[in-house]
């Protein structure tokens, strides 16, 4: 007797082996379900049921999940918004000497009153800001330096009062976006006190601040209808952006070299070379302040400094040699009586005694008060000499 279990799960049975080659012929299927016997043999195949999925009708889509993935929430644009780029904060220094048209320059590209000398007094007394729009979004700060070859102060008063303005910068969190330096091209040669200015400011940026400097030649458009001078001044920029001990040396290394026609034209193009430049490097003073040098340790400081003792030293020497001219000239002075007195005695004595003649004595109205309370002993003598006293 066949049990009911032994009926629906038999001894014989397929055995399939896993990797085992399948003959082409066996179509059989097993498929195990509970209480459902074997079928032997090559049943037909069952074909799989699949529910059909309805289509999506239009509308909103009914999914909680998808609603809360739509819904805009004050909470949900909090935290995935964007904030908008921070604005940029920088600051360009215009420095030069007395003169060259800082002041000009400043006032043409921002269109605001600046105070303008026309003369070599200088009238930037301190360091001042003013903000100049490049667009509607981006702005950018010129501080206009005073002039070194001060009428007044001492360039190493002057070099002081920019490194202070500078530490200001740092600590507003305002980045240093380059330094604009001018030189006027109508100056016929390089003067002592430009070429001072030139060594303090290639010490004030160092070789690796130099792509961020633009050496800017100005006074271009006193000689704009003069063909001939325009010939001129453009021989001699390209000697000052030539020859090393000038620009030739900072322009080799980085620095650009622009001209500035007088317009607000020619000074924008000069602020967007600056502006548009990564701000990571700092000039080499504030890299040496940051290291805690103090200002006559630094590169500047040091030029200014060597200059100050070499004045210092010229006026000395000056001062000596006057001294010794007023000292010689007091000698000469006290050594002039004795020896008038003596060639006029020798050359009394030379004269025969028939051909001397007494000396013409003032008369008594010409003498003053003094003349006659205390009268010549020179003319006395002479007279004794030739009529002695009985």
């Amino acid at each position: 007797m066949v049990t009911h279990k032994e009926h629906m799960y038999p001894q014989e049975s397929h055995r399939i082996e896993i990797g085992a080659p399948r003959h082409q012929d066996d179509q059989t299927l097993l498929v195990i379900e509970p209480g459902v016997p074997r079928v032997e043999g090559n049943p037909a195949p069952i074909q799989p049921s699949i529910p059909s999925i309805p289509p999506r009708e239009r509308g909103p889509d009914p999914s909680p999940r998808s609603t809360i993935a739509t819904e805009e929430t004050p909470e949900r644009q909090a935290k995935y918004s964007r904030p908008p780029p921070p604005r940029r904060r920088v600051a360009i220094l215009v420095m030069g000497g007395t003169g060259t048209g800082k002041s000009t320059f400043i006032a043409e590209v921002t269109g605001q009153r600046v105070q303008i000398g026309h003369n070599l007094v200088s009238c930037t007394a301190e360091c001042t800001s003013y903000e100049c729009r490049l667009d509607d979004q981006n702005t950018v700060t010129l501080v206009d330096t005073p002039g070194f070859n001060d009428t007044n102060r001492l360039d190493l008063d002057i070099l002081k009062c920019i490194t202070t303005y500078l530490m200001d910068l740092q600590e507003k969190d305002i980045q240093l976006a380059g330094i604009i330096f001018m030189q006027r091209i109508t100056d016929r040669r390089m003067t002592g006190a430009s070429f001072l200015n030139l060594q303090m400011f290639q010490a004030f940026c160092g070789d690796k601040y130099l792509p961020h400097v633009v050496l800017v030649t100005t006074m271009w458009n006193t000689i704009r209808d003069n063909a001939a001078a325009q010939q001129e001044l453009l021989f001699r920029e390209r000697e000052l952006a030539t020859t090393p001990e000038f620009w030739g040396g900072m322009h080799a290394r980085g620095a650009q070299v622009k001209q500035f026609h007088g317009d607000r034209a020619s000074g924008l193009d000069i602020i967007h070379l600056l502006y548009q430049q990564e701000h990571a490097r700092k000039p080499r003073i504030m890299e040496q302040f940051d290291r805690g040098y103090m200002l006559p340790n630094t590169g500047a400081g040091q030029v200014m400094t060597a200059e100050i003792i070499r004045q210092e030293k010229r006026r000395e020497k000056e001062e000596r040699e006057e001294r010794e001219e007023i000292e010689a000239e007091r000698l000469r002075l006290r050594q002039e009586p004795a020896s008038t007195s003596s060639s006029r005695s020798s050359r009394t004595t030379a004269r025969p005694h028939s051909q001397r003649q007494p000396p013409m004595l003032p008369t008594k109205g010409t003498q003053t008060e003094s003349d006659r309370r205390q009268p010549n002993r020179d003319a006395m003598q002479a007279a004794q000499a030739v009529y002695p006293s009985k």
